[in-house]
């Protein structure tokens, strides 16, 4: 079996220790969330998520199921 982890919140931040600053992300650009409430550099990656084709085949074979 294969195993899949999805974290809920990705870095994502201006890294102003570099000059210039450079924006540091791991979640595509336009697919950003809200940032975290306990970690300022980390952003909700769920927009980006919601897009991933395992995670809507995931909800449309398995979530649909258990309604």
């Amino acid at each position: 079996a294969d195993d899949l982890l999805l974290p809920g919140y990705e870095y994502h931040f201006l890294d102003d220790s570099e000059d210039p600053p450079e924006f540091v992300s791991q979640i595509p650009a336009g697919f950003a969330g809200e940032s975290s409430e306990v970690d300022a550099s980390r952003a909700d990656a769920s927009p980006w998520l919601d897009q991933v084709p395992v995670i809507r085949a995931f909800r449309r074979q398995v979530l649909a199921k258990a309604r």
